[in-house]
């Protein structure tokens, strides 16, 4: 399914960054089996992790996305909200 060794890494570091949360144990065994269907070994699942990691605590000051306990759930509110005002917008115009 996966043929490039670089595409399988990549879905895990999007997935790993989709996914992150504080509650990194939930986060590790999603991913560990994310990679175990891409057919990735432990070593590189571990390393996706611990990069995407490592980049969160390197820039966590600078992107507002990761200073919410639950990033996700956030930016699926701020969208929200962002397409009532703008559908009120042109509603109203």
């Amino acid at each position: 399914m996966y043929a490039d060794s670089l595409e399988k890494k990549y879905i895990l570091d999007l997935t790993s960054l989709a996914n992150w949360n504080e509650n990194q144990a939930s986060q590790h065994s999603f991913i560990l089996s994310l990679g175990n269907q891409l057919n990735v070994s432990d070593l590189e699942i571990n390393n996706s992790l611990s990069t995407v990691q490592s980049f969160i605590n390197a820039h966590k000051e600078d992107i507002s996305f990761f200073n919410y306990s639950n990033p996700a759930h956030h930016f699926y509110k701020q969208t929200s909200r962002t397409v009532v005002s703008l559908f009120y917008e042109i509603k109203n115009d």
